[in-house]
């Protein structure tokens, strides 16, 4: 690049030159330019670059006059001048072909060291959820020296697309992001273009090198972006539940007792208790993890559901005195969020199946019934007996008082107790996964940002990174789907945990 030699400027070299200390007016260009009694950086830095923009000798030299020396006013002054930058979405390839088309760069390292530094923290405040200055410092430093020796007369050999990637893992950039930066900045050269747009050429290759930097001083490259977005058809809504919600929930449930008569004359039938959290109407339809239109053109059905501790009920009529029962799925695995799209219907996922639910004014009722409910499965009630049920047959049924549904008092607290210590294990579980998981969407979301944020300008690495792009976003949503349940869990099993230690604290104290 082409850097104009500025004379006179030995003021700007004095390393003790501070904001209080005012200089000698001292001519440069014919035209007094220096730092006036108490005047800031930001003032200054603004005064030189009015100055240097009207002398075409100095166009495109404001950087560089500001970087001549690492004293503390030029440091400040030439983070203010890099405040003119704007380089929010910009990958850092294109943020540093904005930057050198309006400045060149000196031919002395340390000022291109203060340079780039500045840069990288200018680009760093601009995109605080991508990347940091160390990063950008580094990736800044390593695209400059590629540019040089791809675009260099007789650099030989030239460096390769792996080497490059070799070179640049130290940032820890994800490879498909150094690799598309490889082939940008092996395809067009950087080039200092202030005042050059509007000029005309016969020769091909210069035109569309004056195309492309027309759509990057226009923010136009931003198109060029992949345009999938992350949309989870999920919002999860259900609140924090209290000692005082758990118990509430317990004492509104009602206790069935299922006769189930048995095959052989000779033996009695079983009875198995049921203790139904939640009961009613509801509309279902069954649909795909990503497919949002089955919902418009699907099959509802109506349902009688109960909600017990470990199992969901489907019955075509209100038990009374009999019941039958049409399926029976475990809830283990379940979890049921508010659909961010329609957030009147809910979708639950159970046994790797996606329903949609439509319970009308009960939605929360359903929502917070059925991820208890679920949670309470996972530590396996003694108590709830609904997996032995059959499907498929007419059973009798009845419902009994509170009091006589519970067990002998000896054995209550002795089983509240082992339940204490099995739902301790699991929050001490699903803690550990917790912290993973943030960890893991923490990273997942920074590489699709990462991915949403490139510009690629062949289009055989642009449909390289659509593919990337759609491979990360359906990992990101496994994962937010997974932490969305190990969340739940917690929610819940806290709450219950919290329940039990009171009743024990009681009991005992």
């Amino acid at each position: 690049m082409r850097n104009d030699a500025v004379q006179n400027d030995t003021w700007l070299l004095d390393p003790l030159m501070t904001e209080q200390v005012a200089r000698p007016p001292i001519l440069t260009h014919d035209m007094s330019i220096q730092p006036r009694l108490n005047e800031t950086p930001d003032i200054f830095s603004r005064r030189l670059y009015q100055y240097t923009k009207g002398a075409p000798a100095l166009c495109g030299t404001t950087a560089r006059l500001l970087s001549l020396h690492s004293t503390p006013f030029l440091c400040k002054a030439l983070d203010a001048y890099m405040l003119r930058f704007h380089f929010q979405r910009y990958p850092i390839d294109i943020a540093l072909r904005y930057f050198l088309a309006l400045e060149h760069l000196p031919t002395e390292s340390q000022q291109i060291d203060r340079i780039l530094m500045a840069f990288a923290r200018r680009y760093a405040a601009c995109n605080p959820d991508t990347t940091n200055t160390d990063t950008t410092y580094f990736l800044s430093f390593a695209l400059l020296l590629l540019h040089t020796d791809l675009h260099a007369q007789h650099a030989r050999p030239r460096l390769s697309q792996s080497a490059f990637v070799s070179l640049a893992s130290p940032s820890k950039m994800p490879a498909v992001v150094l690799e598309c930066l490889y082939d940008n900045t092996s395809l067009v050269e950087f080039m200092f273009m202030r005042g050059r747009l509007s000029t005309d050429s016969r020769r091909a290759a210069d035109r569309e090198r004056y195309a492309l930097y027309k759509l990057i001083m226009s923010g136009q490259v931003l198109n060029l972006q992949s345009q999938q977005r992350l949309m989870l058809p999920l919002q999860y809504a259900s609140r924090s539940w209290t000692a005082q919600d758990i118990q509430h929930a317990k004492l509104k449930a009602q206790t069935i007792l299922v006769t189930v008569p048995s095959r052989w004359r000779k033996r009695q039938a079983a009875q198995y208790r049921v203790q139904c959290l939640l009961s009613g109407a509801v509309r279902l339809c069954r649909v795909s993890e990503d497919e949002l239109d089955d919902v418009k053109n699907g099959r509802w059905r109506s349902w009688m559901i109960m909600v017990t501790s470990s199992a969901l009920f489907w019955c075509k009529d209100m038990p009374d005195t009999t019941l039958r029962l049409e399926q029976v799925q475990p809830l283990s695995d379940a979890l049921c969020v508010q659909d961010a799209l329609m957030p009147h219907l809910l979708r639950l996922r159970i046994q790797q199946r996606w329903l949609m639910l439509d319970a009308g004014d009960q939605r929360d009722a359903w929502l917070d019934h059925l991820n208890y409910a679920a949670s309470l499965a996972m530590c396996q009630d003694p108590l709830d007996e609904s997996l032995c049920i059959p499907v498929g047959l007419t059973l009798a049924c009845q419902f009994v008082a509170p009091s006589m549904a519970e067990p002998m008092a000896g054995n209550v607290y002795l089983m509240r107790a082992q339940r204490m210590l099995t739902t301790r294990q699991y929050v001490t579980t699903l803690c550990v996964r917790h912290k993973a998981l943030v960890h893991a969407e923490e990273e997942s979301r920074r590489y699709a940002h990462h991915l949403g944020m490139l510009t690629p300008l062949r289009k055989s690495m642009r449909d390289y990174i659509e593919h990337a792009m759609h491979a990360a976003l359906r990992s990101l949503r496994a994962t937010q789907w997974e932490l969305a349940f190990v969340a739940c869990r917690l929610n819940f099993l806290r709450a219950e945990q919290r329940l039990l230690e009171r009743h024990l604290h009681h009991h005992y104290v």
